[in-house]
């Protein structure tokens, strides 16, 4: 992943999920294991606010209700979650390259 894609996605996160993610010396693997905890943590502590910031994040129903049957539930909405915020990166700095491009 690129730098100006990482530090996007890092950005992105951090305000969908309210989490403090340090934009600085991160990766996928460590943005994956911070989104794991907060998955873990939300999970356990706050469902409401999950299903609120997936709805946020246009992540459908369906994933979060498929994680249930997942062996490790808060690593599947991890890499979900990561998954559809790269998806939406990718689309923001494409449109912007077209804008950039035509004006």
């Amino acid at each position: 992943m690129k730098t100006e894609e990482l530090k996007l996605t890092t950005r992105f996160l951090a305000r969908d999920l309210n989490v403090a993610l340090a934009e600085q010396d991160m990766n996928e693997q460590i943005i994956l294991g911070l989104l794991e905890e907060r998955m873990k943590w939300l999970l356990a502590n706050n469902v409401a606010a999950l299903t609120n910031s997936f709805y946020r994040m246009d992540i459908p129903e369906s994933i979060f209700l498929a994680s249930s049957e997942d062996i490790n539930p808060a690593r599947f909405l991890a890499e979900a979650v990561f998954k559809r915020t790269k998806q939406k990166v990718a689309t923001r700095l494409r449109y912007k390259e077209l804008n950039d491009y035509e004006n």
